[in-house]
């Protein structure tokens, strides 16, 4: 996770090949689409997802991704203050119903 250090710390992340990264509490994004229950503007709440980063040099390949995380689809962000584009793919949203293996398996929530 050295990519997110040095951007936070404001250096020029140095990424030499895909790291993939999962957060399971999620994260808030601004709403983009005014979509999801929530007005434009406002924060929404992307669930568990897993960012996929690149190497510099496939940045142009991301930039044609979808930027609005609101509406539960794969997107990409960026660090703030940084501009190095990553790959958002939620796996489920608040609330969610889940199944596996063929029987309930609960909500997807933030605990």
């Amino acid at each position: 996770m050295d990519w997110m250090k040095q951007s936070l710390a404001g250096e020029e992340p140095h990424v030499d090949r895909v790291g993939i990264a999962y957060m399971y509490v999620g994260a808030w994004v601004p709403n983009k689409s005014g979509d999801a229950h929530t007005a434009k503007g406002e924060e929404f709440h992307v669930g568990p997802h897993i960012m996929i980063v690149s190497p510099h040099e496939n940045q142009k390949e991301l930039q044609a991704f979808s930027h609005d995380g609101s509406n539960g689809m794969p997107y990409v962000a960026h660090l703030p203050g940084g501009t190095d584009l990553y790959l958002v793919m939620p796996i489920c949203q608040v609330g969610e119903k889940k199944f596996g293996r063929g029987e309930w398996d609960g909500f997807c929530e933030v605990v």
